[in-house]
Order: structure tokens, then sequence, then C-alpha cells
């Protein structure tokens, strides 16, 4: 299936309890700003806990996650897209078009996924 060419404008934060996520759109490339790898990690478990209430929803293992961020991937590239996730203002992942992927990545199965190591490390000092 091909997917429409997208163009992203705009910003939006997401709040839950003294967590938040801000999100950028300018043209191809959308960022995602957090303050703390805590911070984040706490999103992502209310997402999942929001996902799982939901009637269609999916598995939360290892497997089922890369499968998530893979189609993620796919769906950002095949629309032009690009995302970049930043934990107190360091690049942790890229994913999406123009995205290529290190050995790091082929062991882990991931595609059109850059996980950043120097930024999650950048990260953990800061927070």
């Amino acid at each position: 299936m091909t997917l429409p060419t997208v163009h992203v404008t705009g910003s939006l934060t997401l709040q839950i309890g003294d967590d938040t996520a801000t999100l950028l759109g300018t043209g191809n490339a959308v960022r995602v700003d957090v303050a703390s790898l805590e911070s984040l990690q706490r999103l992502l478990q209310e997402a999942r806990r929001l996902e799982a209430a939901a009637p269609r929803a999916r598995g939360t293992g290892p497997s089922a996650i890369r499968s998530q961020l893979n189609g993620t991937a796919e769906v950002l590239d095949q629309t032009g897209l690009a995302a970049e996730v930043r934990i107190a203002d360091e690049p942790v992942v890229r994913l999406g078009r123009g995205v290529e992927r290190g050995m790091f990545e082929r062991m882990l199965s991931l595609k059109k996924i850059d996980v950043r190591g120097k930024g999650i490390l950048g990260s953990l000092l800061k927070g």
C-alpha cells in the first residue's frame, strides 16, 4: 500500500501528571522532547496502560514492542516523515525517512530506527 507524502506543521504538548512531552512538527520532521528518561518511561507506561484498556490491545513483550516500533518507522518512511525523540534536549532515537540503522539496530531487528547511545548516556547524566 502506498501512502501519501505528509508534511507536519505545529506543536502539541501532552501532559500526564507531572510528565510532559512536547511534539513539534516542521515539514517532514517531527521532534518529541521530554525532560528525562524517567519521565519518558512514565509516559510510555501510561500509554501502554491506555492501550491495554482499548478493545484491540496489542501485546507488550519485546517482540510486540519491536513490531510496533518497526511499524511506526515504516509508516513515517512511507509518508516522507522522520521523527526524533529527545530526552533532556539529547537526541536518543530517530526513526522514519532517511534513517540509517547501525549494527545495534540490526542485532535487534529494528528497521529505519537509529538508537543514539551517546544521547541516552547524555540524558542520564543530565537527569
